[in-house]
């Protein structure tokens, strides 16, 4: 005979733990029954419903490239720019080959491009401004595809990739990243943030025709600062760009210790000109090639590229303060943030222009 009180139990007890097993589902899990999103926050204050689960990311511009690159390459749909020749030689190309989806930024974001591969959302990175929130909220209304903005600056980047990795569920690489700042940029920013300004070489950093200057003060020299030099190009700005022309007399007049230049070939212009001949530094042999692959270690853009320019920086400025092995560093930087292992002749190219190297 059939105890129907005992089939109602089971079923009971059942339903229990169906109910106990469906509330027990981390975030992050792909089941949209019972996780269907979450709503972020983001550092423009917007609030923004987001999948609990991202795999796909477009970036907005060259900055959220390289830094989402650095953090979860596997999430990203398409590139903001084409990563070039020389640059192509630091990555693989797995990444390289991704479509070109445009920058934002610079009015070259091919909406109908992004939409066809099919991001869950767009991630802009980089310093607020007041128009981040009515750029982002364009970018939704004109593809019904959600946006966030992430603040990052050179002092913020520990604390924006810890934020990035939450969000996008990639702790385990931010964690990384983040490791490598606290054991290796920190103690160098620590050890040189209260020196005094006598105490700071002057620094010019030239680029193109050696005669554009990047200006002190703006995010461009943000590794010059950090790495305990004095930026001598203490002048205005052209529009929004960190970079200002300047004449050969004005840097006769400043007489800068050390000449920061790029790119590579401008060094031997620089030292075969009777021009540039004045400045104590062509003579003295501190006119130093600016180390680029993939990107440029002091900017372009000015993000977390610049944690490597730091750590060489510092070290051709301050010897005595600051004594690293550079080729086991720039090694390790290259793994975590491109992805890529670098063989002993890219990492002897890269440290060329070091003193003494």
């Amino acid at each position: 005979m059939i105890d129907r009180r005992r089939i109602v139990a089971t079923i009971v007890i059942l339903g229990l733990v169906g109910a106990l097993a469906a509330c027990s589902i981390p975030a992050g899990s792909p089941s949209e029954a019972t996780n269907p999103g979450v709503t972020f926050t983001d550092d423009a204050g917007r609030r923004v419903d987001l999948p609990a689960r991202i795999d796909r990311i477009a970036p907005s511009g060259p900055l959220a490239q390289l830094v989402l690159f650095a953090l979860c390459p596997e999430k990203l749909v398409g590139l903001a720019s084409e990563f070039g020749g020389d640059q192509q030689a630091y990555l693989d190309p797995e990444y390289t080959d991704l479509p070109i989806l445009g920058n934002f930024y610079s009015g070259t974001l091919n909406l109908e491009q992004v939409m066809t591969q099919d991001p869950q959302v767009v991630v802009d990175i980089g310093d607020r401004k007041p128009a981040n929130s009515a750029d982002l909220d364009g970018i939704t209304t004109r593809t019904g595809l959600p946006t966030v903005f992430i603040q990052m600056t050179f002092a913020s980047m520990a604390d924006s990739l810890d934020r990035l990795g939450d969000l996008l569920g990639a702790d385990e690489q931010a964690d990384a990243l983040t490791g490598f700042i606290g054991d290796h940029l920190d103690p160098i920013l620590n050890e040189l943030a209260g020196l005094d300004d006598d105490q700071r070489p002057s620094v010019y950093y030239g680029q193109g025709d050696g005669l554009t200057a990047v200006v002190a003060g703006s995010s461009h020299d943000a590794v010059i600062q950090a790495a305990g030099g004095r930026n001598v190009a203490v002048v205005d700005r052209d529009g929004k760009a960190g970079t200002a022309a300047v004449s050969l007399e004005q840097l006769l007049i400043w007489q800068p210790d050390y000449l920061l230049l790029t790119p590579a070939t401008l060094v031997d212009e620089v030292t075969a000109s009777s021009g540039w001949s004045g400045l104590d530094a062509v003579t003295a042999d501190r006119a130093l090639a600016v180390p680029v692959g993939p990107y440029s270690w002091l900017d372009s853009p000015p993000s977390i590229n610049q944690i490597l320019g730091v750590i060489w920086l510092s070290q051709v400025l301050h010897p005595d303060r600051v004594n690293n092995d550079l080729a086991d560093l720039t090694t390790e930087f290259y793994r975590l943030f491109y992805h890529y292992e670098l063989t002993a002749t890219q990492t002897a190219a890269l440290l060329a222009a070091t003193p003494g190297w």
